[in-house]
């Protein structure tokens, strides 16, 4: 069956871009909201651990400060997960946006996942 790309939206109103930057572009940001453990294994792959699982991910485009895009090692390759930082100017408030692949059985449950992820995330950040 194939999966299908989902987006979810959170709005992050008293976070800066650079600190909402480092934690979603950086291992070790993201090692404390994403995953127990994350690594550079080369210049543009990252090595994610989750208790005894682990996997890469190449990084595959990059836009300092506003998206990265990463595609995990051994999936298809229209498949990735994303970050998109966006700033509205009149408010102040970041946007932060998440696209994703989940088969359709499996789609509530991973956007419960990246619910929770997002709640760390805020935490780690201060909001």
């Amino acid at each position: 069956m194939k999966k299908q790309q989902f987006t979810l939206e959170f709005l992050l109103p008293d976070s800066s871009v650079s600190a909402l930057w480092d934690m979603v572009s950086t291992p070790e940001g993201l090692a404390k909201w994403f995953a127990d453990k994350v690594e550079y294994t080369e210049s543009d792959t990252m090595l994610f651990e989750w208790g005894v699982q682990r996997q890469k991910a190449d990084i595959v485009n990059i836009k300092q400060q506003e998206h990265i895009r990463f595609h995990w090692e051994g999936m298809a390759n229209r498949e990735f997960f994303e970050f998109n930082i966006s700033k509205n100017e009149l408010t102040g408030t970041l946007s932060f946006t998440i696209t994703d692949f989940s088969l359709p059985q499996d789609l509530d449950d991973d956007k419960q996942l990246w619910y929770s992820n997002v709640s760390n995330l805020r935490r780690v950040l201060g909001i």
